[in-house]
């Protein structure tokens, strides 16, 4: 890809029993917006049948791209209200901003998992079969990390193997602080750059917050799923069928 960063296939991610995940099937990014014709070409050469967009309103700048991309397209922000972070991002204030730390990026991490509406519309579309499907937010790291260690952790990944992809995202940090700094002034980027670090980072922290929070509330994934997302035995199994090799 030329312009989308942060893009992966999950497939061949090791599972239980020697298998695999499929390839083909569950791809993951950050945003779409700036895709040239080349990435164009090649996201239509991935015969996906759905894109599953994480992002807020406000965070899109072309949306037109995908009317382009061949695939049905769906967009549920997340929610995640009562992070410090998300209140940053929706009421700027220089107090919040000179005290975020990665605790607060951790906070919202724990946050994603439950009760959260657009994790059930996305995990309802894989269990429709809506499939390949390509999943992503802005950077691709943080309501899409999660959303991929969860789906990983339920086809039979490991904990190391799914921290392991979430840590694949550390390549792609420079352009995701070039990214969320574009529109910054350049005479207070660097403060500002500084601020929002925590933002920036993909920390084994971060999504061990994540799964740490699931095992603590759950016993086991599948029991996760069934509560979170009303899947039953049969559902995870054709699943699991599916997707592993």
């Amino acid at each position: 890809m030329n312009k989308i960063i942060n893009f992966r296939d999950l497939g061949g991610i090791p599972l239980k029993g020697g298998k695999a995940v499929k390839a083909g099937c569950f791809y993951r990014c950050a945003e779409l917006d700036f895709a040239d014709e080349g990435d164009i070409a090649a996201l239509r050469a991935l015969n996906l049948k759905s894109i599953f967009d994480f992002r807020d309103e406000i965070e899109k700048t072309a949306p037109l791209v995908y009317g382009r991309l061949g695939a049905e397209y769906k967009n549920v922000p997340v929610r995640a209200e009562n992070a410090k972070i998300i209140k940053l991002r929706k009421k700027p204030d220089l107090e919040t901003l000179l005290s975020l730390n990665g605790g607060d990026v951790c906070d919202v991490y724990r946050q994603l998992p439950f009760d959260n509406p657009s994790y059930k519309e996305f995990f309802e579309m894989i269990r429709a079969g809506k499939t390949p499907i390509l999943f992503h937010c802005t950077a691709g790291k943080d309501r899409t990390g999660v959303a991929a260690a969860l789906l990983l952790t339920l086809l039979g990944a490991s904990r190391d193997d799914v921290i392991g992809d979430y840590l694949k995202t550390k390549k792609a940090v420079p352009q995701i602080r070039a990214g969320m700094l574009r529109n910054v002034n350049f005479l207070i980027r660097g403060f500002i750059g500084k601020r929002l670090t925590p933002l920036f980072e993909a920390e084994t922290a971060y999504i061990t917050a994540a799964l740490d929070a699931v095992a603590q509330k759950y016993d086991g994934i599948e029991e996760y799923f069934k509560a979170e997302y009303a899947y039953d035995q049969s559902d995870i199994d054709r699943i699991r069928e599916t997707y592993c090799v």
